[in-house]
């Protein structure tokens, strides 16, 4: 039986709103507390070695099938990522840790106006392409 998480869980028909069952307070349980201001270290934050494992293998079998730039199915067919992952890294921009440039817009002349009407009334007068 394939446990994906640590603990045991128990269902406890009551009335009211019980969507699904809630696990019970055992030693070692993952979100538990060590009673100070930070997480239990048991297992992980995430499950222990078990799940940590499972998910290193899906990330090293995720970067397998970038850099090849397909993956074949179960039943033999291959799938060709190759366009997709191109235009991924196309579309990649890396920002560092200096400020970012921005467009400097026209210094328009900024005009308020205090109406008697709502702000709904207001942009149906002015016009244009306006969201209401």
């Amino acid at each position: 039986m394939l446990r994906l998480f640590p603990g045991d869980f128990h269902v406890v028909r009551r009335s009211g709103n019980s969507v699904a069952p809630h696990p019970q307070h055992r030693p070692g349980f993952p979100h538990e507390h060590d009673g100070g201001d930070r997480p239990a270290r048991g297992h992980g934050v995430h499950g222990g070695g078990a799940v940590s494992a499972r998910l290193r293998g899906i990330a090293q079998q995720t970067e397998q099938i970038v850099a090849a730039g397909s993956y074949r199915t179960s039943d033999g067919r291959e799938v060709s990522l190759a366009a997709a992952v191109g235009a991924a890294r196309d579309g990649t921009r890396m920002y560092g840790p200096g400020p970012v440039e921005v467009a400097v817009p026209d210094r328009g002349r900024t005009v308020f106006e205090v109406t008697g009407e709502s702000s709904l009334e207001a942009a149906r007068r002015l016009g244009g392409e306006v969201a209401v």
